[in-house]
């Protein structure tokens, strides 16, 4: 159970890198955040082991070219296909067990362990509106709007092709379905495009 565990060894995020010096740590994910923790504790932990379900990553092409030289140094483990079975330990963590997808199992001591697996998409009761969905995201045009008139999606739940899953991009895609959801709101209406700091609120002096 990772559950009893957390606090005493097993990790979400890091807050504080200077905690795991020292110590061996298993780093379990596939993801920019996985792989680029694994290179930040290079210098700070004891040892660094790197487990991931597949054996391809999802991140950075640099950041995976740099997993791959310093894995090749033996300055990394990195072990796949390979899925955490068990977490074991007393008061705190004392290692897990993994397994491959042919039932091979192994067993890892390590003092922490660095959980860095994202989120499962869940759009939940949205799935029975009717809306166009693809690949667990809402399918919308470059207004930002969905197959069902008057109805946006944005943010990473929006997806368009050339859509980048990024927070500058969410902010664009929100200005998009503001102005082209104006005429449901207020019918008529002309959109005038003024600059925040043109607006009286972010002029006033204190």
């Amino acid at each position: 159970e990772v559950g009893r565990f957390e606090g005493n060894g097993v990790h979400y995020f890091i807050r504080e890198k200077g905690y795991f010096k020292g110590k061996d740590v298993i780093i379990v994910g596939g993801g920019d955040s996985a792989l680029d923790w694994v290179i930040n504790l290079i210098d700070t932990a004891r040892g660094v082991t790197l487990v991931h379900r597949k054996d391809t990553f999802r991140a950075h092409p640099n950041t995976i070219q740099q997993i791959a030289e310093y894995a090749k140094k033996g300055r990394i483990n990195v072990i796949t296909p390979f899925e955490v079975k068990e977490v074991y330990g007393d008061d705190v963590i004392k290692g897990i067990t993994i397994i491959d997808g042919t039932g091979k199992e192994a067993d890892l001591r390590t003092d922490a362990l660095l959980l860095m697996l994202g989120f499962t998409s869940d759009l939940g009761p949205i799935e029975k509106w009717g809306l166009d969905i693809d690949d667990s995201r809402i399918k919308v045009n470059l207004n930002m709007e969905t197959n069902r008139k008057g109805v946006f999606a944005v943010g990473d739940i929006a997806n368009y092709p050339g859509k980048l899953k990024l927070i500058l991009t969410g902010f664009s895609d929100g200005a998009r379905a503001v102005k082209s959801a104006l005429p449901y709101i207020r019918p008529g209406d002309k959109v005038r495009h003024v600059h925040s700091t043109s607006l009286k609120i972010f002029s006033k002096t204190s």
